[in-house]
């Protein structure tokens, strides 16, 4: 379980950067938090290359936390067994849940909330 991302200098490219903050913010169990520091070798601000170097990360990581908030679907899967219920506050379409075939429920997001929820 990562929970520290640590990087030094450049990234070549913003994939790169996307896949390490993935890598971090990965859910783990027991997991709350997760932290990524970009070290850069340059002191002097001014620089155009660092400016560039964290602009770019800061747009990574605004982008990969937007694409975790509001992309990220959140899957509950049962084994198939007979004795298996439909849960409760899901819908299962039109025709509803039918313990002879393989179920797809769907919880309707709770008004005035997050997508999340």
């Amino acid at each position: 379980m990562v929970q520290h991302a640590l990087t030094i200098g450049y990234r070549s490219s913003l994939t790169e950067i996307v896949q390490i903050i993935g890598r971090a913010t990965r859910d783990a169990p027991g997991k709350t938090r997760a932290r990524f520091t970009n070290l850069i070798a340059e002191p002097d601000a001014s620089e155009m290359a660092v400016t560039e170097a964290v602009n770019d990360t800061i747009k990574v990581i605004a982008a990969s936390l937007l694409m975790e908030q509001v992309l990220a679907p959140r899957f509950q899967f049962k084994p198939k067994r007979p004795d298996n219920q439909p849960t409760p506050g899901f819908d299962y379409g039109e025709s509803g849940y039918d313990p002879s075939r393989c179920n797809v429920g769907v919880k309707p997001p709770k008004r005035g909330n997050s997508a999340r929820n």
